[in-house]
């Protein structure tokens, strides 16, 4: 029993330092597709409203997060541990 809790231990956290991985990858990404979608704006208009434009529009998306975090994030992220605790 004891063996089998490890061997389950060890899928959980393997999977979890991946996941965590992944994660900083995807933030890097965008935060280089902040910045350049804020430079880019910023050749149209004045740089500053670019910047504050896609401060913006990344805090509308962490409302809508935060909003969708009971009904969408936290049951992903139940199912998958159930499915890595029972795998």
């Amino acid at each position: 029993a004891v063996i089998k809790a490890t061997k389950k231990g060890t899928k959980i956290a393997s999977a979890a330092i991946t996941l965590l991985v992944i994660a900083f990858f995807a933030l890097c990404v965008l935060l280089f597709i902040g910045v350049g979608l804020a430079v880019w704006l910023g050749t149209m208009m004045n740089a500053a409203l670019a910047y504050f434009i896609v401060a913006a529009f990344y805090l509308l998306l962490i409302a809508c997060f935060w909003g969708l975090r009971k009904k969408l994030v936290f049951p992903i992220i139940k199912d998958f541990l159930v499915r890595k605790i029972y795998d």
